[in-house]
């Protein structure tokens, strides 16, 4: 999958060696008018680790490909897996509006995987202007697990 894009991640920063950036440069005019144009492709390998329980970094990610594991542990090292996220699923919405936000769980790669990185600032004014990302953002915070 091809991105031509760029992005400016929510910590101003960037993480070296794990993303591949497409059209560094700007546009020319005013900001981005949809979440594709700050986005950010991103490949994680199996077992690879993504976000950790008590990350505090706002992030939205859409799994392109692969397998996703969200899952909670406890003193006793014990895990319990809270969501499995395939294709299609959007990961990180709660970030958008918790305040403060700290990352309840633990976010894992099953299989090698495929991302795609959105700036979640910008996600966040999307849903403030437009009502459709609004409940599409709402419909996958209550979206009953899949069986």
């Amino acid at each position: 999958m091809r991105v031509e894009a760029w992005w400016w991640s929510a910590a101003g920063r960037q993480s070296p060696g794990r993303d591949r950036h497409f059209a560094p440069a700007a546009p020319a005019t005013g900001a981005p008018r949809s979440a594709a144009e700050g986005a950010q492709q991103r490949e994680a390998a199996a077992g690879r680790t993504l976000h950790f329980a008590g990350d505090r970094e706002r992030h939205v990610e859409l799994v392109v490909q692969g397998l996703i594991r969200v899952h909670a542990s406890a003193p006793d090292g014990r895990t319990l897996t809270i969501r499995y996220c395939r294709p299609g699923s959007l990961m990180g919405i709660l970030s958008l509006y918790a305040e403060p936000f700290l990352m309840p769980a633990t976010t894992q790669a099953l299989v090698d995987s495929e991302l795609l990185g959105i700036n979640p600032d910008l996600v966040r004014q999307l849903a403030d202007r437009d009502v459709r990302v609004a409940k599409a953002l709402l419909l996958e915070l209550t979206a009953p697990p899949l069986k």
